[in-house]
């Protein structure tokens, strides 16, 4: 996945679905400085490596995101759902089903 977007680069929108249990924060950090401000989507479904850093970073380098699910990802907090809302803009589609450490605060 990481050599797919560093030769699609230029092109890339967004990352579908990407149902790995052992995808990190590692991950999102090699591949989000590569999706830039025209990135739109991004789905790390069960992820349950992938944390509020990881997410950060994501919203760092991809401020135009419209689409982000991360169910299941247990690793996921109110601190993401923060950064998401206040980095992204243009978010109209989150889905943060299974994060268990997502409150109803």
């Amino acid at each position: 996945l990481a050599a797919w977007a560093l030769t699609a680069k230029s092109v890339l929108r967004s990352v579908p679905s990407w149902p790995l249990p052992t995808a990190s924060d590692a991950a999102v950090a090699l591949l989000a400085p590569h999706f830039g401000p025209s990135f739109r989507a991004f789905a790390p479904v069960h992820c349950r490596r992938l944390t509020d850093a990881g997410v950060q970073q994501l919203v760092v380098c991809a401020p135009g995101l419209q689409v982000f699910s991360a169910a299941g990802c247990h690793g996921v907090t109110d601190t993401s759902l923060q950064s998401l809302t206040c980095g992204c803009p243009l978010l109209q589609d989150l889905c943060l089903n299974g994060c268990e450490n997502i409150t109803d605060a």
